[in-house]
């Protein structure tokens, strides 16, 4: 609980991006990997294959991750409701959010976040969603690539969380964000911490090809090192975008102000943080994620990957929201888990304190108890009798040669029980990355049989429990366990066979599971 990786994949229209933090004491945050891969064809086999190689190209073995799904696929709405209790938000917004969408409520997997104005007596409601069969279509080349979501954001939402992690105080501000992509920029405008207006805008004149070229490092390189030069013509577009954009939002809000712009995306040179600040007469800065740049190296820029960044960290506290589309549990249980581990954070700071404090006094109290047994040792090594030792002088050459063989068989003995014997950490392991969901073990036994012959025999029987609620289902999990079991390296070496020795369905705690018995073994004929 006190150190987790979180791994984010972000489908972009020309690549993949992936990249891991790690949240360490005093939940701090470090992005430990990074990585992307172009799309070079339409299709799904090309999509499978660049989302596997970003994740080779990060180093990333996670196989759930959170999914960022194309900002083009994603709406995002608000809009503005009467005050009433919290039992009826859902089925208002579900009858209200129909005014705003091309689609029917009940083709899209949606979310949203409510912001209470008591005074006005009303309810600001920012509406977040994607098709269904968008999100089908992402999850089903995620799981043929070996992957599992166990969350699915807007890219918009979790853009807007980096830049709230970065600089906690525009909490309370509205701001704009763009993220430039060569010849595209996605532009958000945050207000109290919530993205209440997105679109992705076409900057012109440049090569389609150049973004890809742009983005296939995964170290990055310092905004000084890729400076726009002062005539590409995608800053005028980006000026005249960002105009659009704030006049559209300030008619929505009229009493709000946008206080300042953040660059990120593609690197830029300081003529463009120039422009804009004349131009539209507000502070331009450059992305606040310098405190995540540290882990890669000082020429690392992070900026580029600030989507990506924050949909990996989880929307919670006053940093960041929290609008996933799809989550592997509900709202309620999702919200308990988060409070379940704040508590187990606590205790387990608690306990460390104590087990602290015991080792001291233990050490203390330890300190007069050593004493005592070096001193009754030094005694009896005194007392101990002298050990014999052969006179070799009088010995033939037959008795010496007989006294070098059983010195070399007794050390070829210990070499081969050395040589041969099976580590249990590594097989605890394998054991663990081969459960399937559904799976849990109730009992594990490890037997080493040493035997007449020179080659021990290792036995591992494993006994567990499936539980899916369709017997079929369960009994094919059941039944692939062996194989599973195989095709892991680590937990098979030195075993020479694996079979599903016993299945059989039975009531456990008013529930009908399908227990199982599944035994590894070395020698034996080598089937499964």
């Amino acid at each position: 609980m006190l150190s987790r990786r979180t791994v984010s994949l972000l489908i972009r229209p020309r690549w993949i991006e992936a990249v891991e933090l790690r949240q360490g004491w005093g939940r701090k945050w470090t992005l430990t990997k990074c990585g992307r891969m172009p799309v070079l064809n339409e299709g799904p086999e090309q999509l499978i294959s660049a989302i596997q190689g970003a994740l080779e190209a990060a180093k990333i073995r996670a196989k759930e991750v959170v999914l960022g799904l194309p900002s083009s696929e994603v709406l995002l709405r608000h809009f503005i409701l009467p005050q009433m209790p919290e039992s009826e938000w859902r089925s208002a917004i579900q009858f209200e959010v129909r005014k705003y969408i091309p689609f029917k409520v009940d083709d899209l997997v949606w979310n949203f976040h409510v912001v209470e104005q008591p005074q006005a007596h009303q309810l600001g409601v920012v509406f977040v969603g994607a098709q269904r069969v968008t999100v089908a279509h992402y999850t089903s080349l995620l799981a043929r690539a070996g992957l599992k979501a166990r969350a699915i954001e807007s890219p918009s939402v979790g853009l807007a969380r980096m830049i709230l992690r970065g600089q906690p105080g525009l909490a309370e501000e509205t701001f704009a964000v763009a993220e430039i992509s060569g010849d595209a920029a996605h532009i958000i405008l945050v207000k109290d911490g919530v993205p209440y207006f997105s679109r992705d805008v076409s900057l012109a004149g440049r090569d389609e090809t150049k973004p890809i070229e742009d983005f296939l490092s995964t170290s990055g390189e310092a905004p000084a090192a890729t400076a726009a030069a002062k005539g590409d013509d995608r800053l005028d577009v980006l000026l005249s975008e960002l105009h659009y954009s704030f006049n559209y939002f300030l008619r929505e809000f009229p009493a709000d102000h946008v206080g300042r712009l953040f660059l990120c995306g593609e690197p830029v040179g300081d003529e463009w943080l120039e422009l804009l600040t004349k131009e539209l007469r507000l502070a331009v800065e450059r992305t606040p994620v310098a405190f995540l740049a540290r882990a890669l190296g000082a020429s690392f820029y992070a900026g580029a990957w600030a989507t990506s960044i924050g949909l990996a960290m989880p929307g919670m506290g006053k940093h960041g929201i929290a609008m996933p589309l799809a989550w592997r549990a509900d709202r309620r249980e999702w919200r308990l888990a988060l409070a379940i581990e704040a508590s187990l954070r606590r205790l387990v700071l608690k306990a460390a304190a104590a087990a602290v404090g015991l080792l001291i006094a233990t050490a203390v109290l330890m300190r007069g108890q050593v004493v005592a047994v070096q001193r009754q040792a030094e005694l009896e090594r005194q007392q101990r009798p002298a050990t014999a030792v052969v006179d070799t002088s009088q010995l033939t050459i037959a008795e010496l040669q007989a006294l070098v063989d059983k010195a070399n068989q007794r050390s070829q003995f210990m070499r081969r029980r050395v040589e041969q014997r099976i580590l249990v950490t590594p097989k605890l392991e394998g054991i663990a990355r081969s459960l399937p969901d559904g799976t849990w073990l109730s009992s594990m036994t490890y037997e080493t049989i040493p035997g007449e012959s020179a080659q021990p025999q290792h036995l591992l029987a494993l006994r567990g429990y499936c539980f899916l609620g369709d017997k079929q289902g369960e009994l094919a999990v059941v039944t692939s366990l062996s194989r599973r079991l195989k095709e892991n390296p680590m937990l098979f070496q030195g075993f020479t066979t694996a079979k599903l020795t016993s299945v059989r369905s039975q009531l456990l705690e008013k529930f009908q599971v399908t227990s199982f018995e599944v035994s590894c073994a070395s020698g034996g004929d080598g089937g499964s």
